[in-house]
């Protein structure tokens, strides 16, 4: 996911509409099947309420991503990649 925001910056923002438009094109359908897929792999992470635990990783995610789109310098991408793993890790951990 952060991948993709950082390759593609200006779909990504349309995908979610950060910056107020509405996407109305496969692109969106195509975002709507990989959701399915995480809410997939977290059913089989925890078993808690996955609506729930799909809207903590997803604003979890989106805030990692705010912040590469905005404030990752090209030198920090590496340290920025581990400190989102390192996040990741803990998240699963905790479910």
């Amino acid at each position: 996911m952060l991948t993709f925001a950082r390759v593609n910056h200006d779909l990504y923002a349309l995908l979610f509409n950060l910056d107020g438009a509405l996407c109305r094109s496969d692109a969106a359908n195509e975002a709507t099947e990989g959701m399915e897929q995480v809410k997939v792999t977290l059913a089989q992470l925890t078993k808690d309420d996955i609506e729930s635990v799909f809207v903590n990783w997803f604003a979890f995610m989106q805030g990692f991503i705010a912040l590469a789109r905005n404030d990752t310098q090209p030198d920090a991408i590496d340290w920025f990649d581990q400190v989102l793993d390192d996040a990741i890790r803990r998240f699963i951990k905790g479910l």
